[in-house]
This record gives structure tokens, C-alpha cells and sequence, in this order.
């Protein structure tokens, strides 16, 4: 029992400068470090202090380093030269056991910020920098130090990376930058680089008007030399306003390319409506090709080959078009091949021959029929009426009891088959309906295939 009691009272007098500590600090205040105590404290700290050593007593230890990104904005990305350009903040954390104090002594001082220049920090680059290999800080960065020795280094900078661009997809590409934060000058295993968290924070991130940023990541790589960082950003672009300005106007012009075959059939109508498309289509290529990089690797974009295919598709429409105004202009007194007439419908309203005769009337009894293949007229008897066919037969009707027939009803009575005539204007009407159908067709297919495709890529996920 008196074993018992002297420990608890060693615990109550243990716990007895705790209590007066706390109740001096709601009776005073917290007291607030004095711009003397930050001199002494440098005094105590900086005097003894060499930058070019490491943080490390034991220099056989790797020295440990935590890498954290915090993404503020996506500036630019030129795919064009392969740039990409951000905002952000590199927070590198370490710990310094020179950096050790107690803060009772110096005023309750948990803190202090020195410059970079004062103290050690690691040399890290960014490897794949575009102008140049950049180091990362400058001198008007400070790092803060904790009364325990640890050290916050937050370098905020405009970083310009290499990136090469993948614009297979335009305008809905999708691209995957790499940037690569490198220890330099050290020998393998002198840092043990470690990421608190696996992607980039983007609590205060701005968004940008062209470009989507889908997600980040960051890894720490093994090399042979020593290992790095990557931090990924895959970003996508806002394709509305290339699809409103450029796909459409693409798709519109190439349907109204196919209604050439519905104007007049003068040379200076088609062929100025044709020439006109074309030359809209060109423009357009051009304007693609202004905007997206002028090399074939690693893709070429989806989007060129649409507008070659179009203006192919124009070209050939043209040369078409072409076509069918020779054939309306070709001459009557040449003759329409057989096989040409087999392809044009039967009947042609607007070519379609009846048949004629010149009816003549008498009030003979009796008389016989007489066929006069001579192209003459009938003779031999008084006929009612005679009627001469496209072949010069001539159909001789009698007059039966004193009622005269009427060609119409004679005609009734015999077996005849219409005759018809196919001119090259019939040919001409033929190929611009088939034309019409075909390229319109044509254009259907194309845009579908193109929709069809813009949805794969919409649901598909970059890699």
C-alpha cells in the first residue's frame, strides 16, 4: 500500500508544472515569439550550419524525401510543337536534425522560414523541360522548418514540359503528358523518394476553356541511375466549338454537293456549283492542316482523312457531273447503244409515242380489210376509216351495216404493243437519278460512320 501511495503521489507531482503551465497560458495569453528570439534562434542554428552537407547524421541512410503536387492551372497545350504549360506548387519535405530547437526557449517558437540559399535542398530538375533542363526553386523561395527538424520546401513555378501530342482523335483527342522530376548530381540510393499521395491536388485548380483535365497520377520509376518521379496529367479537349465551326459546315457542304444533279442541265450551272464546293472543301483542309501538327507520328488525325474523302467525293461528283451534261448534249442523229436502251425504264412519259392514223368516214355496206404495207392508201373497196401505224401499215376498218367503225374500237379488237423511243436526254435523266442516289447514299455512310466513331471514341478511356 505505501509502495502504492508514493507512486501516485509522484504521478500528482509530475502532472502539478503541467497544470500551472496551462493555467499561466489562459492567465497571460500565449506568448508570442519576439523578433529577438528568431535572431537568437538564427544565431543558434545558422553559424554551425553547412548547406553542402545532407540532413542526414548518418550518411549511410538514404535520405528521405516527400514529393506532393498541387495543380493550379492548365495553361496552354500546343500540340502543334508539343508544349504543354501549367501552374502548380511542389511541395518537397525532408527532415533536418540540425534544424532541432526548443521553442520554450525561443519565445514559443514552432517555426521558422529561411531561404534557399541559406540552407540544404535537393537538387531535383524537371528532366523533360522544353526549352531547357530547368531546376526546380529559386532564391526568393524560403523553406519553413518546425522546431523537430522537418522542412517544407513549396516551389511554385510555370512549368514548360515536352509533350508529344496524339491527334488521331481531333477534335476529341485525348492526351497523355509525363513529367519527369529527377534527383541530379547524386549517386544511386541516395534518396528514398516517397509520395504521400498518388495523384496531384486540384482543390484550387481553375479550369481551362479548351482543355479538359481527365485525372493525374504520380509514381515514383525505378532507373538504373537513380529513381525519379513521374507525374501524369491526361487532359481532353472541348470539341464543341471545332465541331460547330468546322465538322458541320464540312457535312453540310458535302451534302449540298450531291444535289448537283437536280439543277438545270446548262454547262455554266452545274459547273460553277461544282466548282464552288470544291473549292469550299479545300479551304477547309487547309484550315485543318494549319491547326494540327504537320507529321504522321504517332497518328494522323481521323479528321483529314474525312475531309480528303470529301473532297475526293466532290471531285468525282464534278467529273459526274461532268458526264451527264455531255450526254444531254449529244447529238439525236447519234444512236443510243442497245445496252444503254435495256437500262432505261420502259416507259418515258415525256417520250412515250401514241399512236396515230387520219380517220376517214363513208357508208359502203360491205367491204373487206385491206393491208397495204407499201405505205400507200387503201384501194379496192370504201373503207370507213383507215388508220396508218408507225411501221406505214396501214389498217383499212370497213363500214359493218351501215355503221362506220371507229379506230378506237378497232383498235380494241386486235392485239397491238406500245412502241417507244429512247433518246440520249432519257439516258441523261437516267444517270443524274442514279447519281443523286448513289452520292447521297454515299454521304449517309460517311457521316454515319463518322458519328459512329466519334461515339466509340466518347466512351472509350485513354490509357
Amino acid at each position: 500500500m505505501d509502495d502504492w501511495a508514493d507512486s501516485k503521489t509522484f504521478s500528482i507531482m509530475i502532472e502539478i508544472p503541467k497544470v500551472v503551465v496551462i493555467l499561466c497560458v489562459f492567465m497571460n495569453g500565449v506568448q508570442t515569439s519576439t523578433r529577438q528570439d528568431i535572431q537568437d534562434l538564427h544565431d543558434k542554428l545558422l553559424p554551425t550550419y553547412n548547406k553542402d552537407l545532407g540532413p542526414n547524421f548518418n550518411l549511410s541512410q538514404p535520405i528521405v524525401l516527400y514529393i506532393t503536387f498541387n495543380l493550379f492551372t492548365l495553361n496552354e497545350f500546343d500540340d502543334k510543337a508539343g508544349k504543354l504549360v501549367f501552374l502548380g506548387v511542389s511541395t518537397i519535405q525532408w527532415q533536418d536534425d540540425r534544424m532541432v530547437w526548443d521553442p520554450l526557449l525561443h519565445g514559443n517558437t514552432t517555426t521558422l522560414r529561411l531561404p534557399q540559399s541559406k540552407v540544404w535542398i535537393p537538387n531535383l530538375l524537371v528532366a523533360n523541360s522544353y526549352d531547357n533542363v530547368k531546376e526546380i526553386g529559386y532564391d526568393i523561395v524560403q523553406v519553413t522548418y518546425t522546431s523537430d527538424g522537418w522542412a517544407s520546401w513549396p516551389v511554385s513555378d510555370l512549368f514548360d514540359v515536352s509533350c508529344t501530342a496524339d491527334i488521331a482523335y481531333y477534335p476529341q483527342d485525348r492526351q497523355r503528358c509525363e513529367i519527369y522530376i529527377i534527383p541530379w548530381a547524386y549517386v544511386k540510393g541516395t534518396f528514398d523518394l516517397r509520395l504521400p499521395l498518388d495523384t496531384m491536388i486540384q482543390n484550387d485548380f481553375i479550369d481551362n476553356g479548351m482543355w479538359n483535365v481527365l485525372s493525374t497520377e504520380m509514381k515514383v520509376q525505378e532507373h538504373i541511375d537513380n529513381n525519379y518521379v513521374v507525374m501524369v496529367i491526361k487532359f481532353q479537349r472541348r470539341p464543341l466549338f471545332v465541331i460547330l465551326n468546322l465538322l458541320l459546315p464540312i457535312t453540310v457542304v458535302g451534302l449540298l454537293n450531291v444535289f448537283i444533279f437536280l439543277l438545270p442541265p446548262e454547262p455554266g450551272e452545274r459547273t460553277a456549283f461544282g466548282i464552288t464546293v470544291l473549292l469550299a472543301m479545300a479551304v477547309f483542309l487547309s484550315i485543318v492542316s494549319d491547326q494540327l501538327p504537320s507529321t504522321s507520328h504517332p497518328h494522323i488525325a481521323r479528321v483529314s482523312i474525312y475531309i480528303a474523302i470529301e473532297v475526293a467525293l466532290s471531285a468525282i461528283i464534278m467529273v459526274f457531273a461532268i458526264v451527264s451534261i455531255l450526254l444531254y448534249n449529244t447529238k439525236d442523229d447519234k444512236p443510243v447503244p442497245g445496252w444503254i436502251k435495256r437500262l432505261v425504264p420502259s416507259r418515258s412519259k415525256s417520250q412515250k409515242h401514241t399512236k396515230h392514223g387520219s380517220p376517214v368516214h363513208s357508208n359502203v355496206d360491205n367491204a373487206d380489210v385491206v393491208c397495204n404495207d407499201t405505205g400507200q392508201s387503201c384501194a379496192g373497196a370504201d373503207y370507213a376509216e383507215q388508220f396508218r401505224l408507225e411501221d406505214n401499215e396501214v389498217r383499212c376498218i370497213p363500214n359493218y351495216r351501215g355503221r362506220p367503225h371507229t379506230v378506237s374500237e378497232d383498235l380494241n379488237e386486235r392485239p397491238t404493243t406500245d412502241t417507244y423511243s429512247v433518246s440520249w436526254i432519257d439516258v441523261a435523266k437516267l444517270f443524274d437519278k442514279v447519281c443523286l442516289i448513289l452520292f447521297l447514299s454515299l454521304n449517309i455512310c460517311i457521316i454515319a460512320a463518322k458519328v459512329i466513331d466519334t461515339i466509340i471514341i466518347e466512351n472509350s478511356e485513354i490509357s
